[in-house]
């Protein structure tokens, strides 16, 4: 990322998820990438046939512009499963039962809010409560615009 990111730097860069990108295998390395996405006024994009979840959803937050190309027009997008969030868990205890103190609720609600400004604890807190770490919550308009999440849909 850091060798695209010096080579085109400064050209407009739109990173596109062209297919399903689920959750991360390290939250440091995904929350550093996204920092990179944000700290280079990148647009992220969800193609018509892609989709993210988890970690996925985690680097299309960081986009400048938020882009949803809807697999299917016709439907609501949550119908598309394109956008979705859950809870997550440290392999033992679900994030809700682990105090809101703790380093890792922590740098996941700064991520959030470098990313989202204003609403991004807010965010944070919604994709806690939206599904359990073992399920999944798939973005509905309501939910994008009660975050001024997606902030194009196609």
């Amino acid at each position: 990322m850091k060798d695209i990111i010096e080579q085109y730097s400064g050209l407009g860069m739109t990173l596109k998820f062209n297919n399903h990108i689920g959750g991360s295998a390290d939250d440091d390395i995904n929350m550093y990438t996204g920092l990179m996405i944000k700290d280079n006024n990148m647009t992220t994009m969800v193609t018509a046939t892609g989709s993210v979840f988890s970690g996925g959803t985690d680097l299309f937050t960081a986009g400048n512009l938020r882009i949803l190309q809807r697999s299917n027009k016709a439907v609501a997008i949550e119908k598309n499963q394109q956008v979705g969030v859950h809870s997550w868990s440290n392999g033992q205890d679900s994030a809700k039962d682990i105090a809101y103190t703790d380093e890792s609720h922590r740098r996941q609600a700064t991520y959030f809010n470098t990313m989202l400004g204003d609403q991004g604890v807010d965010f944070y807190i919604f994709t806690l409560d939206s599904a359990p770490a073992d399920g999944a919550h798939w973005l509905t308009k309501a939910d994008s615009d009660k975050y001024s999440f997606i902030t194009r849909i196609e």
